[in-house]
């Protein structure tokens, strides 16, 4: 077994015991494990949250995995998580409810229900609820995504979304197992993979976005990711995009050294800094 798995073996131990436990590698933040952001919680409707030491309030960032929307567990995003906390955020990486036993909107709505508890819940984890962005990869991408161009069901909208390989045209995508599963068959809920996807909710009073994908990715073209860039631009709404030369859907989601900096500017840019 990793040392990675023994650490998050150990955490979860923890966190079953009804502890926060602070960080191994270094002692400038806690992480309290699976806290449950809905009532009646199901197993994947929690969240770990990392929170700087200090008294805050803190920014905040909500991380959403990947892995179609079938599978992955917030532990995939561990260390975006722990970059951002190190970086004076406090992070909420999340869980939510997988396909195909919950079809769309449940990821949706569990990502929504994850901001509104971190609102309510905002003095318990020392975050201005003004100052709240949200990234993920791939389906959490995605999610992200939906999160931050959708209306908002807080009161407080997200100040940036962050997506990686996010899809954001599901309706280009109607032989897709991973649609199916999410979905449904193309034929007959042509109108859900349209309400599921991005590209349509892009408006001029969207927050700021950016994009990052590999030219190279076979599992979500790069061409979403300018569909989307297009269709803000001509709405008049900020957004970025950064495309990875010569990687793929995975290489760009493990190696991320040049642009992890470009990712970390444009949340300080526009989530930490508080507004007049």
């Amino acid at each position: 077994m990793s040392r990675t798995s023994l650490a998050v073996l150990s955490c979860v131990a923890m966190a079953l015991a009804g502890c926060s436990v602070r960080s191994p590698a270094q002692l400038d933040y806690e992480v309290s494990r699976d806290q449950a952001y809905v009532d009646q919680a199901h197993e994947r409707q929690h969240a770990d949250i990392y929170v700087p030491s200090g008294g805050g309030p803190f920014p905040a960032v909500l991380l959403i995995h990947g892995g179609g929307w079938a599978r992955g567990e917030p532990a995939d995003m561990d260390k975006f998580a722990q970059r951002l906390v190190a970086s004076g955020y406090v992070v909420m990486n999340l869980g939510y409810r997988l396909a195909p036993a919950f079809r769309y909107p449940a990821q949706s709505l569990d990502v929504a229900a994850a901001h509104r508890y971190l609102e309510a819940q905002a003095p318990r984890w020392k975050v201005d609820p003004t100052r709240v962005g949200v990234m993920g990869y791939s389906a959490g991408g995605h999610l992200a995504l939906m999160l931050g161009l959708d209306e908002p069901s807080t009161r407080h909208r997200v100040r940036a979304v962050v997506s990686g390989a996010g899809p954001t045209d599901l309706t280009r995508y109607p032989e897709s197992p991973y649609l199916h599963k999410l979905i449904g068959e193309y034929a007959g809920h042509e109108a859900e993979y349209r309400a599921a996807s991005p590209l349509f909710l892009a408006s001029s009073d969207d927050p700021p976005t950016l994009m990052y994908h590999g030219t190279w990715d076979l599992l979500v073209d790069i061409e979403q990711s300018r569909l989307l860039a297009a269709a803000l631009k001509a709405q008049g709404a900020p957004y970025q995009l950064l495309e990875v030369s010569l990687s793929g859907h995975a290489t760009t989601f493990l190696v991320d050294g040049w642009i992890w900096p470009q990712v970390l500017a444009f949340l300080d840019r526009h989530v930490k800094t508080t507004r007049p």
